[in-house]
């Protein structure tokens, strides 16, 4: 039973505890009591045994010690701990005024976790270390944390220490790369700073220090590379001849490579893959080695490795082209001055030699177009060259044509000659109807029958049996030959 403000009862628990006591008061001071009355009026003790009892005289009853009463506490007031307000928004809690003194401070009511009253007695404020590390190990490269520079040591680290906090640092690198004679470096990336769009940058902020952690720096080797350009037979090429040299790393990217120079190119890259940080080794194929607007090497054949740091030869693909020419008419050989257009546009004109023939040599795959010029006309020859070859250029010469006239003119003079002839014989045939000369062979008898049958108006448009102007009657009703 719990006390209620205003509530008079007195807790069952009380009123126990009141009865033990008062029964264990009441044993304990019972036989003195008993002891003092019996010695101090030793009379009384007489009379009482032989006086009579009178009627009116009522038996007292005597109570047992466990019977006897315990006066009853007065209750008291429990107070009924009232809570603080709850804080309202936008009035301000009024702090407290000054205490009296010899009193405890009053402290303004706390929301939430209350804050500890002191620091804790057995700990103390721990140091915490964040590690920059640069990959490859490059010592004496600056770098800052919070404006506050260091150098690498000699195994590329470098440590920032300080208490451990919940501030956000800023970490920077001083020195974004370092020269050599034979190797370079170069910042690529971070690995570990928390942010992933501050990886590739060479400032990372908002970084903390609530415990120990590596910071990576990781940086791509470049060496010097230089390159030379052969035939297929090993001859080297001029680099006048070269107008370009491409080549395309491993993501994809065209390098241009200088023609006759160096060029520093990655050799180790650093890749973030799988949650770790490694080094790649790079390699480049050969795209392209343009020789007169001409490609002269195979796409991606030809690779080379700048970590390798050894001399790179390419080989590119020169063929030899033969040019010959002969007339169109008498497949004679002719003579004249071939014209041979390369794959940029260029024209180079080259003399037949004394054996009606020129050799071009050296000269870079692709596609040419080949004729000759100063004797006649020729037939322009389109050529592909992807191996040493011979291309026949036809010419039409002058004594071609003539001799074509002439064969033109006597054809004409033919066939105005044989025209006259059969003119004359069908005429004599239509007047005499006789069968006369090669008409009796039959070379015209299948033809001059059906037309005096067409003339006598046995064919459409004629009446049959009408004269017709010219023709004897008779002429073409006698008994039909055979026929072919």
């Amino acid at each position: 039973m719990t006390a209620e403000p205003g509530d008079r009862r007195v807790p069952r628990r009380w009123l126990a505890a009141g009865t033990v006591v008062a029964g264990v008061a009441v044993l304990a001071a019972g036989p003195v009591t008993a002891a003092a009355a019996t010695t101090s009026d030793p009379s009384a003790s007489t009379s009482a045994s032989t006086s009579t009892p009178s009627p009116t005289d009522a038996p007292v009853p005597t109570l047992s010690a466990t019977e006897v009463p315990v006066p009853t506490p007065s209750p008291t007031e429990v107070p009924v701990p009232t809570p603080a307000p709850a804080p309202v928004p936008g009035v301000p809690v009024p702090s407290p005024g000054p205490t009296a003194p010899g009193t405890a401070p009053v402290r303004p009511p706390h929301f939430g976790t209350p804050p500890p009253k002191r620091a804790h007695p057995h700990r103390k404020p721990w140091p915490v270390t964040v590690t920059v590390q640069t990959v490859p190990t490059l010592p004496g490269l600056r770098l800052s944390w919070d404006g506050q520079v260091a150098t690498t040591d000699g195994r590329g680290q470098v440590h920032f220490t300080a208490e451990h906090n919940f501030n956000r640092h800023a970490l920077r690198l001083l020195d974004t790369g370092r020269s050599g004679d034979q190797v370079r470096y170069r910042f690529v990336r971070w690995a570990g700073q928390r942010d992933p769009m501050q990886a590739y940058r060479t400032e990372v902020d908002g970084l903390p220090q609530r415990e120990a952690y590596t910071v990576t720096a990781a940086f791509s080797v470049q060496y010097p590379v230089s390159a030379s350009i052969v035939d297929q037979n090993g001859v080297p090429v001029p680099p006048s001849r070269i107008s370009g040299i491409t080549l395309r790393d491993s993501t994809g990217e065209d390098v241009a490579f200088p023609v006759g120079g160096q060029v520093w190119l990655d050799g180790q890259v650093p890749v973030y893959r799988n949650s770790a940080l490694e080094m790649r080794t790079e390699v480049y194929s050969l795209q392209r080695v343009m020789v007169q607007g001409t490609n002269t090497v195979n796409v991606g054949e030809q690779s080379l490795r700048p970590a390798d740091r050894t001399p790179v030869v390419f080989r590119a693909r020169f063929y030899d082209l033969t040019v010959v020419a002969h007339d169109a008419l008498f497949r004679k050989s002719a003579d004249g001055t071939a014209r041979v257009r390369f794959p940029d546009g260029s024209v180079r004109l080259v003399a037949l030699g004394p054996g009606r023939s020129v050799t071009l040599r050296e000269l870079p795959r692709g596609v040419y177009t080949v004729d000759l010029v100063g004797n006649g006309t020729a037939v322009p020859s389109l050529v592909t060259l992807s191996r040493s070859a011979t291309v026949d250029v036809t010419v039409a010469t002058t004594w071609d044509l003539v001799t074509l006239a002439l064969i033109g003119f006597g054809l004409a003079l033919g066939l105005v000659v044989f025209g006259r002839g059969r003119h004359r014989t069908l005429r004599t045939v239509l007047a005499t109807g006789r069968w006369t000369g090669s008409l009796a062979t039959g070379a015209v008898r299948p033809v001059t029958r059906p037309l005096l049958r067409a003339l006598r108006g046995r064919g459409p448009g004629t009446a049959a049996g009408a004269a017709v102007p010219g023709v004897p009657p008779g002429i073409g009703e006698g008994p039909a030959g055979p026929e072919p």
